[in-house]
């Protein structure tokens, strides 16, 4: 018998690889894999799921997608080849720490599956996201792209079709169940522990197949999805709800939304979506300690509706105030920690109140690889998801938190510190829980499980003074600090059932599988 090149995985033991991936292996496109991690951040305290990369689990979706094609008829030596490819190749176009990115490059229209063909043939539509790098262009190592020498762009379409759940083999890559998630689930479970070694994604695998492009299994496999669909609850509590794990998004995100401004300040990346995780993080790092101001509150004044009626008021109330040299009707005031905008416009006058911030990036990523994490005051759950639009906004979600800062003010811990609360949010939309209706071979479907609509709030503290190894909770009165912020969190998301939960419990709600 004559040996074979093998790949020994965690998950499965011993893969054989379909020849035709061989040709692709070395490819620069599929080897950045190998340096993006397969979670959204660098985990502290979920050390088994810390550096799993994506490489992985693109060799472990590969052999679930040889695994169930073998069961499938009828299928043509080309359909196999751009499904194998497809099943390798899925992640290919996603950006460093995942869907932490994603997020942000989303609001410049960053979309890893819409965009996957422009990605790696280096090719991009003036209304889509600029995928950096044209085909020449250096993509990972110093290395160009190499994928378009091997696949044509026929074959290129099809595979990009698949990553986007279309076609004939779509659903079997990107749907509610599929091939992907099922690899996900079971591999980061079974490096964090969660689970033992087992062969339900195997049996999964050969137990599904897609007719007229639906997604369809075998009427026995029920309870094997009943199970993945306990694992990937017990997943996904851990990996929302840990307030470390939490914590460590909020600082990667508050980082790259500073970088994103300074780019297009400067109207020059500061980094690109297809770097690896350290060359981003490094990147984070150089970016520029900065002053930003926040118009947090505008008023209108009637009274004060004469050059001579404004200057009267500014001078009797206020003792730091100056003219604007050329516009003798706009005075700017210091008070406190605010600037206070006065401009006279016709009749009445315009008051503007403004926030100066400082933002400190640098410090951000240094305390984020070395684990000096953002102290975790609580975490809220809201089932207002239309919220979610007011904290993804980083103007928006600024105003609110300096708002909240400014209620806290008579808290002793603000008193000694200037206390600076920012918040963080998940949206949690099918993915604690996400319900499966799949058609069986019966014809009938198959109902796993309910879908979570929530929306999560982390609250945190950014004063560069403090971190996760130095914060005492009980010396600063936390829990009355958090009853004060639960009550503006109330009235802003207008949901009085707005629900606290227990820090560092998740693990104890965690199913017995």
């Amino acid at each position: 018998m004559k040996n074979e090149r093998y790949i020994y995985d965690a998950l499965y033991g011993k893969i054989y690889l379909d020849p035709i991936i061989w040709e692709i292996f070395s490819m620069p496109e599929l080897q950045r894999l190998r340096e993006v991690r397969l979670c959204n951040i660098n985990s502290l305290c979920l050390t088994g799921g810390a550096n799993i990369n994506r490489f992985e689990h693109a060799i472990g979706t590969l052999y679930l997608a040889q695994r169930c094609i073998e069961k499938i008829p009828l299928v043509t030596k080309r359909e196999k080849r751009n499904f194998l490819f497809a099943a390798l190749l899925h992640d290919a176009a996603n950006a460093a720490f995942g869907h932490s990115l994603e997020y942000i490059l989303a609001q410049d229209d960053y979309n890893p599956e819409k965009g996957f063909k422009d990605a790696l043939q280096g090719r991009n539509k003036k209304e889509s996201f600029t995928y950096k790098n044209h085909a020449h262009e250096v993509y990972y190592f110093g290395l160009q792209r190499k994928l378009g020498t091997i696949i044509n762009d026929e074959d290129f379409e099809e595979v990009a079709k698949i990553v986007r759940g279309e076609g004939k083999f779509g659903a079997l890559i990107s749907g509610s169940i599929d091939l992907d998630n099922i690899d996900n689930i079971y591999r980061l479970s079974y490096h964090l522990g969660l689970i033992g070694k087992t062969d339900t994604p195997i049996k999964l695998a050969e137990s599904m197949w897609t007719e007229s492009e639906e997604l369809v299994v075998n009427n026995l496999v029920k309870p094997l999805i009943e199970e993945w669909y306990k694992v990937r609850k017990n997943l996904y509590l851990l990996l929302l709800e840990n307030p470390e794990e939490f914590s460590a998004k909020c600082m990667l995100t508050e980082a790259v939304e500073l970088a994103r401004i300074e780019s297009l300040e400067n109207k020059e990346a500061i980094f690109s979506w297809n770097q690896t995780d350290m060359e981003i993080l490094t990147a984070l790092k150089n970016v520029s300690i900065r002053e930003l101001s926040f118009d947090i509150e505008k008023t209108v004044n009637y009274e004060l509706n004469t050059k001579e009626s404004l200057e009267t008021y500014i001078k009797e109330k206020y003792k730091r105030y100056e003219q604007d040299k050329e516009n003798k009707e706009k005075w700017l005031v210091y008070f406190e920690n605010k600037c206070i905008y006065y401009e006279l416009l016709n009749d009445k006058t315009q008051i503007t109140i403004s926030i100066k911030k400082q933002f400190n990036p640098p410090l951000i990523i240094e305390k984020l690889v070395t684990g000096r994490l953002f102290p975790c005051i609580s975490i809220f759950s809201t089932v207002n998801t239309d919220f979610y639009k007011n904290l993804i906004d980083f103007n928006a979600k600024t105003i609110i938190e300096t708002k909240i800062n400014l209620e806290l003010k008579d808290f002793e811990i603000s008193k000694k510190f200037n206390l600076q609360i920012v918040l963080h949010p998940i949206l949690d939309i099918n993915k604690t829980e996400r319900q499966i209706s799949v058609k069986n071979n019966l014809g009938e479907y198959i109902n796993v499980g309910n879908s979570t609509k929530r929306l999560l709030i982390g609250v945190f503290i950014r004063n560069e003074k403090f971190d996760i190894t130095n914060f005492n909770y009980d010396k600063f009165k936390i829990d009355k600090v958090n009853e004060k912020i639960k009550e503006l969190l109330i009235f802003l998301t207008q949901d009085k059932e707005l629900i606290e939960i227990e820090l560092y419990n998740e693990i104890n709600k965690l199913e017995i599988i």
